[in-house]
């Protein structure tokens, strides 16, 4: 979902339930009473409202949790190859796990 504030996403929810769960009722009511915002798709309407019926939360992104994801750079890559060319019947798992050790 593209990002928006917790202001406007409140608001994005509030306009849905003035049109009754309208999505394409909500978008143009959205846009009369918000002119100077982007206007959300009528898509955004329906997952945000379905989301917070199921998780209670504006945002479902976990930001900064569990492992951090390693960066792809050419250098990898060739390591990568490379470590396939040597032991062809290593696995993605295994290669994947002496390169983090490297």
């Amino acid at each position: 979902m593209t990002s928006y504030t917790n202001q406007e996403m409140a608001d994005i929810h509030f306009i849905y339930g003035v049109a009754y769960g309208n999505a394409l009722e909500a978008q143009r009511l959205y846009g009369e009473r918000f002119p100077s915002r982007r206007l959300p798709n009528r898509k955004i309407f329906e997952r945000l409202h379905r989301r917070l019926r199921k998780t209670g939360l504006f945002d479902n992104e976990m930001h900064d949790s569990g492992r951090n994801r390693s960066s792809r750079t050419p250098e990898l890559e060739k390591h990568v190859l490379r470590e396939f060319e040597e032991q062809p019947e290593t696995s993605t798992r295994t290669i994947s796990k002496l390169s983090r050790r490297e």
